[in-house]
Parts: C-alpha cells; sequence; structure tokens
C-alpha cells in the first residue's frame, strides 16, 4: 500500500504541476508598486507576550469527505456530535484548505464549516477556514478533480459548479489565504519570503479581489495572480515539501527567511502529503506538513490535529495576524510559553 501511495501521491502533484503551468503560462509575484498601491496596508505586529488563544487546534485537507471531516473534528474536543461549538471562548479552530474536491461531498463539508463557524461565533470562540487550490479550481469552474459520484448526485459538472456557486461561492471568495495566530503561521501549502514586502492582510486583500466574481483565471491583476495561481504562491507552492522536490536544508532556508520576514515562530501547511501517512515536523519544529491523506478516497489515513497550547491569553489587535509578538522565540520570557502537541486517535505526542 505504502508504495502505491507514494506512486499515486507523485502522479498526481507532477498533474497539477502541468495543469498550473497550462492554464496560467505568465504568473508574476506582486511588485513593490502595487503593494504600496493597497488601500488598508498596514503593519499588524502586537508588541507585547500576551497570546490571543489558550488554545489553537489545526486541521489540514479533507477533500470532500464529510465522514472523516467530522471524526478529525471530533478529535480537536471543539466540536460536538451535532456539530455544535465546544472550545469556548479562548480556542481558535483553522482549517488549512482544500475541503473539496477528491471526495464525493465537498458541498457538504462547506456548508458543516459554514454552520460551524456560525456556532463558535455565537459562543465567543472562532473558527478560520483558509483557500486551498481545490477551493479556488472550482469557484474558477475547472472541476478537473470533482468527484464523479456527486456531479452525478446533482445533474452534472455544470449544474454542479452552478449549485456549489448559489450555496457557498460567497462564503468562500471571502475566505483568507494565509492567518497568523500567536506567533504561528497558517496557509495552505506555505507562504514564500518573496511575498515579504506585503503583509499578511494585504495578501488576503488582494486574494479576495482577485476572487471576485468575474476575475477568474487571465482576468486577474498579478498581484493577485501571484497569490492565487502562481507555482510559488500560498496556495500552489511545493517550496516546502521536504523530499519532494525540496531537500530539507532548502526548505529549512526558505522558511528561515519566511519567518523573520512575517515574525512567526513556525509554520503550519497541508498541500503536501505525507508518504507516510503522519505529519512531517521539520526545521528544528518550525515546519508543520500536516496532510497526511485523510480522505477515505486520498490515502484514508488516520486523522490527526495540531494544536498549540499557550500559558496566557491576552487581546491583541492588527488586521491578518492575531497575538504576534516581538519575541523571535516563544518560551524566551514569562508569559510566552508554548507547548506543541500532535493529537492522534490513540495518542499525543508532545513535539515543543
Amino acid at each position: 500500500r505504502g508504495r502505491w501511495l507514494e506512486f499515486y501521491i507523485q502522479k498526481m502533484v507532477l498533474a497539477e504541476i502541468l495543469l498550473l503551468l497550462l492554464a496560467f503560462p505568465s504568473v508574476s509575484l506582486a511588485s513593490e508598486a502595487e503593494a504600496e498601491a493597497l488601500e488598508g496596508d498596514t503593519a499588524s505586529a502586537d508588541a507585547t507576550c500576551g497570546y490571543l488563544y489558550e488554545r489553537i487546534v489545526s486541521i489540514a485537507d479533507l477533500h470532500g469527505d464529510l465522514e472523516k471531516a467530522k471524526k478529525v473534528l471530533k478529535l480537536t474536543g471543539v466540536v460536538g456530535e451535532n456539530g455544535q461549538w465546544l472550545g469556548g471562548n479562548k480556542t481558535l479552530l483553522i482549517q488549512t484548505g482544500d475541503m473539496v474536491d477528491r471526495g464525493p461531498n465537498s458541498l457538504e463539508v462547506v456548508e458543516y464549516f459554514q454552520k460551524l463557524q456560525k456556532s463558535a461565533d455565537s459562543a465567543g470562540g472562532k473558527v478560520v477556514n483558509l483557500l486551498g487550490n481545490h477551493e479556488i479550481m472550482l469557484l474558477d469552474g475547472r472541476s478537473y478533480y470533482l468527484n464523479p459520484e456527486e456531479a452525478k448526485r446533482h445533474g452534472g459538472r455544470e449544474q454542479f459548479l452552478s449549485v456549489f456557486e448559489e450555496k457557498v461561492g460567497e462564503f468562500l471568495r471571502k475566505l483568507p489565504v494565509v492567518h497568523l495566530a500567536d506567533r504561528t503561521l497558517y496557509t495552505h501549502a506555505g507562504l514564500e519570503p518573496k511575498f515579504g514586502n506585503l503583509d499578511l492582510e494585504s495578501i488576503n486583500i488582494i486574494a479576495t479581489k482577485g476572487l471576485q466574481k468575474g476575475n477568474s483565471g487571465h482576468h486577474r491583476s498579478s498581484a493577485a495572480s501571484s497569490i492565487l495561481q502562481s507555482q510559488h504562491g500560498p496556495v500552489w507552492t511545493r517550496g516546502y515539501d521536504i523530499d519532494y522536490p525540496q531537500d530539507a536544508e532548502a526548505a529549512c532556508s526558505l522558511l528561515a527567511k519566511t519567518l523573520t520576514a512575517f515574525n512567526a515562530d513556525r509554520m503550519v501547511i497541508g498541500h503536501n502529503v505525507q508518504r507516510n501517512a503522519q505529519p512531517g515536523v521539520h526545521c528544528d519544529g518550525k515546519l508543520f506538513l500536516m496532510d497526511v491523506g485523510m480522505s477515505r478516497v486520498y490515502g484514508d489515513a488516520s486523522p490527526v490535529v495540531l494544536e498549540v497550547r499557550s500559558r496566557t491569553a491576552a487581546s491583541s489587535t492588527g488586521g491578518g495576524s492575531e497575538g504576534s509578538s516581538s519575541s523571535s522565540k516563544s518560551g524566551e520570557r514569562a508569559g510566552c510559553q508554548q507547548e506543541v502537541r500532535l493529537i492522534k486517535e490513540d495518542v499525543c505526542e508532545t513535539i515543543a
């Protein structure tokens, strides 16, 4: 099974890269001039050592598997049997994109998170869904990875895309692509240092504008294309996929520059399916590759959650990031201690 899964993953990665090159042959990175022209461009570092959340739990790619989505959410301890929020007002849940495609319940998974967000909001908690490359492809009308069973249930691909847009399009088009919470940077595929001329709020603003109806594909600005379509953008890059094609030294060098640029301690991503069905922890515990292939149609790996626990919780302000600190390393001063754990069905493993 292991060799078959590795071959399948490599085949799918190559197919995605080829698809991206064919669909968007001339994507450029946002220039400094474009960045400076943005409205509401603000830096957002909190100079205190306080954290906004006592507990942050994150989960990676779900790919249309509603049953597995519910299973991993139950594992977080913040979602009840009926989908109600149990995390109180000091917990943040982050899903790092690719809720859709491959599995037979893309629409239902997104709708489930819509309801969960409302439940968390009413309890003072928070759920953040990030955009993955597969959400963007469906919003752009590209249904290459849509499960045939789901398409059939809606009368075909075109009919599905119409229903998908009607029911969840507005919700998805407003989702961020990056999120910084308590000095941990979350994104789907990885944020490269090339985007260091932008702050996180600006990256999300550009992405949202680029996803407005009528702005799909080649109609987007170069700034939006660099974020939503580029091979080096936060929803498509393979720059942090250690061993394929990046080696650890190159990936960790890239990571160090990104963490410095965005004043973060670590980065958590999905997108890169781990061939041993276990999370990848690299760069001295600063890089977490959490896509283990949970979906039943894409590995059927056991669910896993990444948890970041903070000693204290304090309010902070700033657009595009939460609870960031001037300290370069968590745990250096009283009030800055964090514990990072992997939560699995049978064990909790402390990483740092």
